[in-house]
């Protein structure tokens, strides 16, 4: 499903290339959680209470913007024929392409970003994600995106956590080795989880980090595809 090639887009090609050279910090003790000066402090309840997964039923969350791609009611931007809805999964075939839309996502709440996302065994060097709350101008902004593992040739990873021009910012990330089905897909679930001062991710239901939010400041939410992706679904809640 990703043999279709795309003239090749330069604009966007060093928006994500630091990807590829950084490495990801590991996870912490539940009970702490590392500053963006590489301090330890100890968490608060409510953030130790919010690591549950399924700590926030429907009850507790306001929808903000739902896509499960059976359509495309929110005019995401097709480029045509190299990006695709259809089936409930958006697809893109892999060269460099940045597709945005504002979507900006209040940061003085706590809120919520999963993603369903396919990620393709990369044969070569190529940075494919969502990302969200995008700041254009200063090129700040939260995502996942699967990369060349920097230990392991063999191996691709998930990156979890915030970037600014590519580069993964400094105790934001977190890192999963990608298993792929005989299609060439791993299909996972990201979640990603600001509660006050902090934000938790998770990978299939699975905590894997917690660390300090950092503010963006921006507005839009996005899918970068330069190798190839399938997108399943962005759904975005205000959590309480």
């Amino acid at each position: 499903m990703f043999k279709q090639k795309i003239p090749y887009n330069s604009i966007f090609f060093f928006l994500l290339m630091g990807l590829i050279t950084q490495g990801c910090t590991k996870d912490v003790d539940p009970e702490w959680a590392a500053s963006v000066f590489g301090s330890k402090e100890a968490l608060p309840q409510k953030i130790l209470d919010a690591q549950k997964y399924d700590a926030f039923p429907a009850a507790r969350r306001t929808t903000y913007f739902h896509e499960d791609f059976t359509n495309n009611a929110n005019a995401w931007p097709l480029l045509s024929p190299t990006t695709s809805i259809s089936g409930g999964v958006f697809f893109s075939y892999g060269r460099q392409a940045l597709i945005t839309k504002q979507k900006p996502i209040d940061e003085t709440k706590d809120f919520e970003v999963e993603m369903i996302i396919g990620f393709r065994d990369m044969l070569s060097v190529s940075n494919n994600g969502v990302i969200w709350n995008y700041n254009s101008s200063t090129k700040k902004y939260w995502g996942v995106f699967n990369t060349p593992s920097s230990e392991n040739a063999n191996e691709n990873m998930a990156l979890c956590g915030q970037f600014n021009n590519g580069t993964n910012e400094v105790n934001t990330g977190v890192n999963k080795v990608l298993n792929y089905n005989a299609n060439g897909i791993s299909w996972n679930k990201y979640t990603m989880r600001k509660v006050g001062d902090y934000i938790i991710t998770f990978i299939d239901g699975v905590r894997m980090s917690t660390r300090k939010y950092i503010s963006t400041g921006g507005n839009s939410i996005g899918i970068n595809d330069p190798g190839g992706i399938g997108v399943d679904k962005i759904y975005i809640d205000y959590i309480n």
